[in-house]
């Protein structure tokens, strides 16, 4: 027996599917690796942490006042997040030297309620 409805879905379960499915990374996008960030003195995060979430883009730029020290700063809009500074740190400086694309992604948040973000985990994908 097959039962049916008349009413009408959701439009916000809709557009929140829609919306995940747009979002979700897939292995083929070219991913790169992923690592814990070094949040810094400097980070402006305390201003920002209640901002980030799981799956938002990160900004990743080059260290250029020091080329050779391989280090990648992340940035969540114009604020400096943390920075990068681990084995793979040179294949994405190399990408970002041939005019590559490398987006990252936040994969993992670790938190306390009401306070600040304590880590974060970044995934890097080449595009």
């Amino acid at each position: 027996m097959k039962i049916t409805s008349k009413l009408a879905p959701d439009f916000q379960t809709v557009f929140g599917i829609q919306f995940f499915r747009k979002n979700q990374t897939t292995t083929s996008e070219g991913l790169i690796g992923a690592d814990w960030i070094r949040i810094t003195e400097n980070s402006q995060l305390p201003f920002i942490y209640h901002h980030l979430q799981k799956g938002a883009n990160l900004e990743v730029k080059k260290a250029n006042h020091f080329p050779a020290n391989g280090k990648i700063f992340l940035f969540y809009r114009d604020f400096f997040i943390g920075e990068l500074n681990s084995g793979f740190c040179n294949i994405i400086a190399d990408a970002l030297l041939q005019g590559k694309k490398i987006v990252a992604r936040i994969s993992q948040l670790e938190k306390e309620t009401f306070m600040p973000t304590k880590n974060i985990k970044v995934e890097f994908f080449k595009k």
